[in-house]
């Protein structure tokens, strides 16, 4: 037989062929016990990429929430990354500090600057008050603060229904100047 009577005896196969067996061999009806461990060994991978990724936003959420008590204008980790100091924040963060730390160590004078105004605008505030100030003795004064003993009081609630304690604590001063003269 000469070889164009074997070639014609024989089909002519593709290239290709031994690529699609290879690939046979290779599904999972091939060997499904790896495919099946491969499956679950991938599955747990995503799960536990889920769990960290979902870990760290809920850490940056609340990171971020701290951040906003100590600065109202800084609401989102882009606000963050528009302020000029954000390459030290990337950098502190990056050594282990958290983004509450970060914060605190770079904005360190303004926010001890912000807490010193707002004891001094306490501080003002209660001093406009008058709740500092207690009544003083003498001819010109508002008289001694009074306290109305709690049976003193039920009688004149008896006597008079719907006083008001301020009403109560008048006329009991009136009493006590009255008893000293």
């Amino acid at each position: 037989m000469d070889t164009t009577t074997k070639a014609a005896a024989e089909p002519e196969q593709p290239e290709s062929a031994p690529l699609e067996e290879a690939a046979a061999a290779e599904t999972p009806e091939a060997r499904p016990e790896q495919t099946t461990a491969d499956m679950l060994l991938q599955a747990g991978e995503e799960a536990l990429t889920r769990l960290r990724d979902e870990r760290a936003a809920l850490t940056a959420q609340n990171q971020l929430r701290e951040i906003r008590e100590l600065d109202r204008e800084v609401s989102t980790l882009e606000d963050l990354m528009d302020m000029p100091e954000y390459g030290q924040y990337y950098a502190l963060v990056k050594k282990g500090l958290s983004l509450v730390e970060a914060y605190k160590l770079i904005h360190h004078d303004r926010l001890v600057q912000r807490a010193a105004e707002a004891a001094a605008r306490q501080t003002a505030r209660s001093m406009g008050s008058r709740g500092h100030m207690a009544a003083m003795g003498g001819q010109h004064g508002a008289g001694e603060l009074t306290t109305v003993p709690a049976e003193i009081a039920a009688e004149y609630r008896l006597a008079k229904p719907g006083i008001s304690d301020r009403e109560i604590r008048r006329r009991y001063q009136q009493y006590k100047k009255y008893k000293r003269q």
